[in-house]
């Protein structure tokens, strides 16, 4: 639930509504539900890291809210992840048939969209990039399609395809957009090389990370970041790239809601943001990938103080069909398997993570028309275009980020508009009058709970 002012919204009287936009929610998970660890299995079972091949080791654990391991900040349940070893949840399909032949099989289309979401726990003192220790940090949220043969004729073997990765880990890389990446190439500096540290196009492990592997990559094009493109087409899988997070986070002189600062390094990591519980999201369309951090979970750019996220990754992309027989046109590989913990069972020798609020659901892919209040153009009236409005307060012109031309000074006429469609595309509904949230503009503080 998200506050304002310390506030619930339930305290502020704002009714919740079903949702005003089609979506199916497959996994919903606060960890609330569980009441002990036996519960917590039943509902992510311990596996390989691969999700099919059986022989699990070690497994998660449920941390009940108020225990010894539980962390700042944390509010309820949580579960750590474990190294070597991922737990899986169970409403996911089993190719084997032991646990379940009839889970969800998503693949995304023209009019529906995958989005998986999850807060992750990290300290700062796990971060990859200390100086002289040999940090290895490697914990995710995870979605892949693991069915092991997806081809329908008994001679063919085709292996599972098609997984992103979510959250901490420790390669350096460099843009999947530049030859260095993919072999020889005309003019390639590198002659195939991939680059390392002093070569322009390398880019030093930073913790924040995520990967897309065997995407098919026939019509590729532009990849993005914080809405900017950097390169085309995209030559490779991203394979274990950085979140592209603001590089004044690594300065001294910027102090985050934790107290935490930079150390100019040169480099933002978790040293520069500290603890804390961080969001990351996907969302898989047809022809792209969009991904998110929310560093903190807080709805704003932890730099700008606007409201949206702290990073934004977009990859022109497409389901994979087939890569190893013709004809191919077999159907998209269904992501099946929802996974926290280590990434293909990889080791995390620094340390594991604590994961909470795991969402994944086909959501309407449709792009919403612009609505008056939708200041962040999200499709949604809600609290990261209140963050916006309260930012810019008083302010004799109105931010670039802003898709709705509103005359300026920013004042009672945006916070109409506001108030107007509050709840838009998210099935909130608000009352007249709002004295709370009025009061709220008055203070100039809006604070959001993980939850």
């Amino acid at each position: 639930m998200k506050r304002l002012l310390g506030l619930s919204v339930v305290a502020l009287g704002l009714a919740i509504a079903p949702g005003a936009s089609a979506q199916t929610v497959f996994v919903n998970d606060t960890f609330e539900s569980y009441a002990d660890q036996s519960a917590f299995l039943t509902g992510w079972r311990p596996e390989a890291g691969d999700g099919f091949s059986g022989g699990a080791g070690s497994s998660a654990q449920l941390v009940l809210s108020g225990a010894p391991e539980a962390v700042a900040g944390q509010q309820g349940n949580a579960a750590t992840g474990v190294s070597g070893q991922i737990n899986e949840q169970t409403g996911g399909f089993s190719p084997t048939g032991v646990v379940n032949l009839t889970g969800y099989q998503l693949a995304p289309s023209e009019t529906e969209k995958i989005v998986v979401r999850g807060d992750i726990f990290a300290r700062g003192d796990q971060s990859n990039s200390l100086a002289g220790t040999d940090q290895s940090f490697r914990q995710t949220l995870g979605l892949r399609s693991d069915i092991f043969d997806r081809n329908p004729d008994p001679g063919i073997t085709e292996a599972g395809v098609n997984f992103l990765e979510l959250g901490y880990y420790n390669e350096s890389s460099c843009l999947p957009t530049n030859p260095s990446c993919v072999g020889p190439t005309a003019g390639d500096p590198d002659n195939g090389i991939p680059p390392t540290e002093g070569d322009p196009e390398f880019r030093d492990n930073a913790d924040f990370m995520f990967r897309m592997v065997l995407f098919d990559f026939a019509s590729l094009g532009d990849y993005k970041e914080n809405g900017v493109s950097i390169g085309s087409p995209v030559l490779q899988s991203p394979n274990w790239q950085q979140f592209p997070l603001n590089p004044d986070l690594d300065l001294v002189t910027t102090t985050l809601p934790n107290g935490s600062v930079g150390n100019g390094d040169g480099r933002v990591n978790l040293i520069d943001i500290g603890d804390g519980w961080h969001t990351f999201q996907a969302e898989i369309f047809d022809t792209k990938i969009v991904l998110t951090l929310d560093l903190f979970g807080d709805e704003l750019d932890n730099v700008t103080g606007l409201g949206g996220v702290d990073a934004t990754v977009e990859v022109e992309i497409a389901m994979a069909a087939s890569f190893t027989q013709a004809p191919f046109d077999l159907d998209p590989a269904p992501m099946n398997s929802l996974r926290i913990g280590a990434p293909s069972g990889v080791s995390s020798l620094s340390g594991t993570a604590l994961f909470d609020n795991i969402y994944l659901a086909l959501e309407d892919a449709t792009t919403a028309p612009a609505v008056p209040g939708d200041f962040n153009g999200d499709g949604k009236v809600d609290n990261g275009d209140l963050n916006l409005l309260l930012g810019n307060w008083g302010s004799p012109t109105v931010p670039v980020e802003w898709i709705n031309g509103f005359e300026t000074p920013v004042d009672n006429g945006e916070l109409n508009a506001l108030l107007g469609n509050w709840g838009f595309g998210v099935g909130v509904a608000v009352p007249e009058p709002a004295s709370a949230l009025l009061a709220a503009l008055a203070c100039g503080l809006v604070a959001r709970r993980r939850r």
